[in-house]
Formats: C-alpha cells, structure tokens, sequence
C-alpha cells in the first residue's frame, strides 16, 4: 500500500508557532537536493489542486509570562487518504462521519484552549506542542481516527523571513544550509531565529524522516529591477559586494496573493495584472507587482523601515545613555527627552540596545503605545465619536494618520511605476479584517480609479476559505481599478512550492 505524501507547513514567529498539514491527492514524489527558483503561478495552481488540508494547529506566548493559546482546527479525512490508512481507518472514519450527521457536524472541528496550560518555554516546546495538537489531540481526527503518527510526514516547509543573497530561492534543507542560515540570522533576529530553531529540533526530532525545505520571504522580491533593488547611499564597496540591497519581505504572502489575484482579473476579462498589494499586519508592508513579478516594494534591507541616517542618531543616544556618569551628572542623562529611559540594562553594548528599540518599540508602538493597527485605529475613531477630550494629534490619531498617508504616498508611487493600476489589494491579518482601514486608506484615491463601495467592504465576506478574492469595488467605472480583499495563506503557499520542487527534481 502507498504512503500518503504528508506535507507539513510551519510558520515560526519571534513567540509564535502556526502549523498545516496539507495530503497530496495521487501519487507523491522524493524531492532531490538543491536550490530552485520560485515556483511559478502555473505550476503553483496546478499543484494546490491537489493539496488537501487536514489540520492546522498554533501556539502563541513562547518564552513569555503572559497567557498562551493553543489552537486547533480538524478537517474531515479524504477517503483517498483513508484507504491509504488501512481498513480499520477507514472503519474508524466512517463511523465518525455517521456521528457527526447524526449531531449536524461534518465540518472542520475546532478546539481552543486559552490561559490552561503556561506557554511554551521556546520553540523546542513549542514544536512538540503543535505536533501533539495535530496528531494526539481528542479533538484530532489525525491520529484517533486514521492512526496517523507526526512519523508519517514525508515533507516539512518551513518559512524564513531573510535569504539574504544566499538564498534568491527556495531550497531542499541540509546541515551545511542550516549552518548557512545561521549567518542570517542577525538580518531578521525577530524571525530568522525562531525558524532556524523550529528546523534544527525538526530535523532531529521526530520529523527527521521527512524532507525538509526553506522557503524565504525575500525570494518574490528577487525580480526587483537593479535600479531598485540596489541602495543609492552606499559606497562603491558596499555596492560591489553585493550584499547591501533592497531584499524585500513578506514574499511568500504576495507570492500566493498574486497569484489568486491574477486568476481572478483573468476569469473577469483583464489582459492587464498591474497590482499595488498591500499587506497590513502586525508587520506592514506594500509591494508593486507586475505579471506576477515585484518589481518595486516597501521594505529595503531588514524589515525595519527607518531613515538610516537616523540610525546614526539614535545610535549617539542610546550609546551616552549606557555610558557611566557621574553623581554631579546625575542620571538625567540616561532619559529621553520625555524623561522615558532609553535603555533598559546598561550593561549591553549599544548597538544591541538600539537593535531591540528598533525592532521593538518603533511604528505604532513607539507612537501610540500599542503595536495593533485595530487597537490604534479604534483607540482614534473612539476618540473622535465621542468627544474626547485629546487634541487630534493625540497619539493614537497621529499614528493613525502617519500610517494612512504613508500607505497613500506608497500606492500613488506604484501606480506610477506600473504605468497604472488594475487592482489594490488588502490582505494580512488586518488588510482582510479592518473595513475602516480600508476606506481611510482609499479615500482620495478616486484620481488613480479607486473606488470602494462601503456595503460590499463592510458586509460579509462572499466564499469561505482562504485564497477567496473578495471584490468590494464600487460599480459604474468599467475602466477603473478593482479593489480587493484576499485572506493570505502562507502555509499552503509553501506547500505548494513543496509540489513545485518536486516536480522539478523528477523532470
């Protein structure tokens, strides 16, 4: 009897962990070795045709005191997949699927547990508590009902945020490539180190069997034209190394957005895909796209946006902030001018100090307190519904307002490299969910052809799944450009790219 091809995807955050578990109708294959470009749209499709998901599980609060929540969604076991398990699943299943009718279930199945257990103390725990989720769990339909043990995955995927100039793509995983990874790590520690983590306990836990993948973030933006892509401030020796460039970041979003999204214009009559994708989450950034391609983004060489030359700046701060003064000097030298402190421990040097403001306590939560695009915005839109007393530059509202007129002067910028705009599209955990945002944010924007209808953008979302395109573009402007909504999918677009590899090494 043929093993099932199993493919897992894991998506590692700085305290987070979210996983899904894909089955590849018909028969799989053995990925060779090697780096490959990114897959393309048409392979990609044809490839997430055959990609069920079974399950997918998530972890949050890692290494924190605060509370953690598991999470885990069960959905019903192809019959493919079962006759793959042997008789005694496909009893087993069968006699789930006579319960559930009989109770009105035969959905996914959901369970979350908040605040009982303490969160994982790193990404080890982390890992075997996803693990456990999927194939161990009550509510699970993986081991309890089709007798599938976490040995039975064939692939794993697991996503970095920065390849660097190592890798322009996405590579079948050895020991000499993770210690590769390593060298990375210090371009996106909130990121790089949670994954390159996950991989080394994955690869020697119970998952060694499986092939394991990296798929990076920077990749979709490997396309970016030299004139962009290279940074105009640098010296000749840094140009020359290659290494100081534009590398571009929530790759594996706007690659799977993209593709949904051409498809769609395809099916409506549209020869032109020119795209201004907007991906607004806990991470912000916008990328230009034409025929699937990015050829102009938001993000340069890390995934902090920040004037370099303030860097500097900061960097004098912080440094006479960690510097020892003397009792007549007093320690006002040590706070900011709001009298806040600067630094937390004055014994690290300050180049790390300033790397851990950078990274956590700028944009919004350096602004408004908060690192929330909905808190912030709702912390505005309370203020001026009700009366408040604070001025409109209080700091939610002014970073609210930074927020919207940055992403404006970006989609204005794109429209005029792409030599017009077909659609803009939101997506990310806020871009799909916040309706307020997206009517600020395409506001004025009528000159460019934007136009949101506010009934389609605050009504209920048409299909269900992830991938769906949801047009809430006001009518009566055939010419215009189409606004859109797509819920992003990270993990099915790496396992895609799993099919993708695959079929290269085969061919």
């Amino acid at each position: 009897m043929a093993k099932p091809t199993l493919i897992l995807a894991l998506n590692a955050g700085s305290s987070s962990l979210k996983a899904a578990l894909f089955f590849v109708r018909g028969e799989g294959g053995s990925a060779r070795g090697g780096a490959g470009p990114p897959p393309t749209p048409a392979a990609a499709a044809a490839g997430g045709d055959r990609l069920v998901l079974l399950a997918t599980a998530s972890v949050s609060g890692i290494g924190s005191e605060r509370s953690a929540e598991a999470k885990l969604v069960s959905h019903p076991l192809p019959l493919s997949l079962l006759a793959s398990c042997g008789a005694a699943a496909a009893a087993a299943a069968a006699a789930a699927a006579a319960a559930a009718a009989e109770g009105g279930g035969g959905g996914p199945k959901e369970f979350s547990d908040a605040d009982a257990n303490a969160p994982p103390a790193d990404h080890r725990s982390a890992l075997e508590e996803v693990l456990s989720l999927l194939f161990d769990h009550e509510e699970s339909t993986l081991g309890p009902v089709a007798g599938l043990t976490r040995a039975a995955v064939t692939h794993a995927a697991h996503r970095v945020v920065h390849g660097g100039a190592l890798f322009p793509g996405p590579v079948e995983l050895t020991a000499g490539r993770v210690r590769e990874l390593h060298a990375l790590t210090a371009l996106a520690p909130l990121h790089n180190a949670p994954a390159e983590k996950i991989i080394r306990v994955a690869c020697s836990s119970s998952l060694a069997r499986a092939r394991h993948f990296a798929f990076f973030d920077t990749s979709f933006h490997a396309s970016l034209p030299e004139e962009i892509g290279l940074q105009p401030s640098l010296s000749r020796l840094f140009v020359s190394a290659g290494k100081i460039r534009k590398y571009g970041f929530h790759g594996l979003s706007y690659s799977f957005v993209a593709k949904r999204v051409e498809l769609h214009l395809r099916r409506a009559g549209s020869r032109h895909h020119r795209l201004v994708i907007l991906h607004l989450g806990s991470g912000a950034s916008a990328c230009a796209v034409m025929g699937g391609a990015s050829v102009e983004t938001s993000m340069g060489y890390t995934p902090v946006d920040v004037d370099p030359t303030a860097v500097l700046h900061l960097f004098d701060d912080v440094r006479s902030a960690t510097e020892p003064v003397s009792a007549a000097e007093g320690s006002e030298n040590k706070e900011s001018s709001d009298g806040s402190s600067l630094v937390q421990d004055v014994s690290q040097p300050p180049l790390t100090h300033l790397e851990d403001l950078l990274n956590h306590d700028c944009g919004f939560r350096g602004i408004a307190g908060s690192s929330s695009i909905e808190e912030v915005a709702q912390a505005a839109k309370s203020e001026r519904e009700g009366g408040g007393r604070r001025t409109p530059n209080s700091p939610e509202a002014l970073a609210g307002g930074m927020f919207v007129h940055r992403l404006r002067l970006v989609i204005g910028g794109y429209a005029a490299v792409l030599g017009g705009l077909d659609a803009l599209v939101f997506t990310g955990g806020s871009g799909a969910k916040w309706a307020d945002g997206r009517e600020m944010v395409c506001r004025g924007l009528e000159f460019l052809g934007v136009r949101l209808d506010g009934e389609k953008n605050r009504g209920e979302k048409v299909g269900d799944g992830r991938g769906v395109v949801w047009d809430v573009t006001a009518e009566g402007d055939p010419g215009g450009a189409r606004v859109l909504v797509v819920e992003t999918d990270e993990e099915r677009e790496m396992a895609e790219g799993v099919l993708c590899l695959v079929a290269q090494a085969a061919g």
